[in-house]
């Protein structure tokens, strides 16, 4: 028997959630509400693609916007139940229909939100490092090739200072 679609508002909210963690396609249709920790505001996952290596293990910081998404889902089990059962190709190309629908143009793909957050996250000026541990980039080159579209902006050194909880050291000539 074929399963069922999925409703279009769990595909809203998973496209929503892509967009707001750069998360993989399969990586978000795979979170559960366990790994929710609304003590730490910690969202943790295994990145399906790193599995066998033992390393890529995601652990992003719930902001305001993240949390917004995430408090639409469901509060226990599998936070996408029709979207985790689905092929990639499944999930791939019922964005492709609704790209078309919308009128985007061609080349945007549902891993364009991956490129996308990469982007964004390098024209906001986060560091480097953090971007890549954020996407889970072991390279700088392919980190580098998600995020080749956009301005290489930094933060103005009085904003690095004022996160610091450092005191900062001045000299009086």
């Amino acid at each position: 028997m074929p399963m069922p679609s999925p409703p279009n508002k769990e595909y809203r909210i998973y496209f929503e959630l892509l967009w707001h963690t750069g998360g993989s396609q399969t990586d978000i249709a795979n979170l559960r509400a366990e790994d929710i920790d609304w003590n730490t505001r910690r969202l943790f996952y295994a990145r399906q693609k790193l599995k066998s290596s033992g390393q890529g293990n995601a652990c992003l910081v719930i902001g305001k916007a993240l949390e917004s998404v995430l408090k639409q889902l469901p509060s226990e089990g599998p936070l996408f139940p029709h979207l985790r059962e689905l092929k990639e190709s499944k999930r791939s190309n019922y964005f492709w229909t609704k790209r078309v629908k919308a009128g985007l143009p061609d080349g945007i793909v549902l891993h364009s939100y991956r490129y996308g957050w990469a982007e964004r996250a390098q024209t906001a000026g986060m560091p480097e490092r953090e971007a890549m541990a954020h996407l889970g980039h072991g390279s700088k080159a392919v980190h580098r090739a998600y995020a080749r579209s956009a301005d290489r902006v930094t933060m103005p050194l009085e904003w690095y200072e004022s996160q610091s909880t450092k005191p900062t050291v001045t000299i009086s000539l």
